[in-house]
């Protein structure tokens, strides 16, 4: 995604993992993208929680929604509901803080 923290936050916003099942013109595979969400959205809610994490198994045990996202299992309409779950958690605080960040409209 392009653009600043708040352009970044408007277009997650519109996403519904329980219905956008396909990512056009991504290469990757939809299990790799759905990893990649899940596995970044952990991070970043632990990174929030001051606690910092770099493996698949420290998001699982943190998170263990997001199991079969991260191992790139068949994912289930529970695993969908999760992800849209910790995204929009994730909105809802960033959101929350934009307030008190100081270059938030810089691009990324």
């Amino acid at each position: 995604m392009r653009g600043n923290l708040l352009k970044r936050i408007e277009v997650l916003d519109k996403i519904d993992f329980t219905i956008h099942k396909e990512f056009p013109g991504k290469n990757e595979l939809r299990e790799d993208i759905y990893k990649t969400f899940a596995f970044q959205f952990a991070q970043t809610h632990c990174l929030y929680n001051g606690i910092e994490i770099y493996s698949k198994e420290d998001a699982i045990k943190i998170y263990p929604g997001f199991k079969n996202c991260i191992l790139r299992n068949t994912i289930t309409s529970e695993d969908l509901e999760y992800l849209n779950l910790l995204k929009s958690i994730l909105i809802d605080t960033a959101k929350r803080e934009l307030p008190n960040m100081l270059h938030f409209d810089e691009k990324l």
